[in-house]
């Protein structure tokens, strides 16, 4: 957007409307219970407009975005949760002014698990680890398009006292960031995170 308006006469952006259209799947499999869910996000071309507003100056419209997500309950002894998922989405290229603009396109896929494991009556050790890969956009060298890969792991607890449930956890993550340019190799970076928190949930 700020390239479209710098040096234009007016800065006078209307984003356009969008159309998701969605489908999804939930069904036991025995013991295990499996969720699908799909979707299709479609965009209507955003414009740049001239000073009397009705003159297009420039389009920019975005490219169908594919998603794919799914979750697996599992049933089993001495666990109170086990589930596994995963999502799948798929960015494709943008257009300009009727022009498709190449190495726009990404993808991105993120899974992981998590189980809660009861100690007492009322308490359990929940722990959870997820991936994520993120191809990045080719347009671009600079960090805001760039892929990204990294892991995820949690530990925490859920206290259940009457209609409140308190999750404390700690969570610790390591990656990196690699552009998807011809300067991959000359740019990239690893991360290493930690953080803490609490989650109080209301049952009512």
């Amino acid at each position: 957007v700020a390239a479209l308006a710098a040096g234009a006469p007016s800065a006078d952006f209307q984003p356009g409307g969008a159309v998701r259209v969605s489908l999804g799947l939930d069904r036991l499999l025995g013991s295990h219970r499996l969720t699908l869910a799909t979707a299709a996000d479609i965009y209507r071309p955003d414009e740049l407009r001239g000073p009397s507003g009705n003159l297009a100056l420039a389009q920019v419209k975005l490219g169908p975005v594919l998603s794919a997500d799914a979750q697996l309950l599992l049933g089993v002894p001495r666990l109170r949760e086990l589930m596994l998922w995963s999502a799948v989405r798929y960015r494709s290229n943008f257009s300009r002014d009727g022009i498709t603009v190449e190495n726009t396109s990404g993808a991105y896929l993120d899974g992981g698990v998590r189980t809660s494991v009861p100690i007492a009556a009322a308490t359990d050790i929940v722990l959870a680890a997820n991936g994520r890969f993120h191809t990045g956009l080719a347009i671009d060298e600079g960090l805001p398009t760039s892929g990204v890969t990294s892991g995820t792991v949690t530990i925490g607890l859920s206290q259940r006292a009457g209609s409140l449930v308190f999750q404390p956890f700690a969570r610790a993550t390591s990656g990196s960031v690699n552009a998807r340019g011809s300067a991959r190799d000359l740019q990239q970076a690893s991360f290493t995170g930690f953080t803490g928190g609490l989650v109080i949930i209301s049952r009512f």
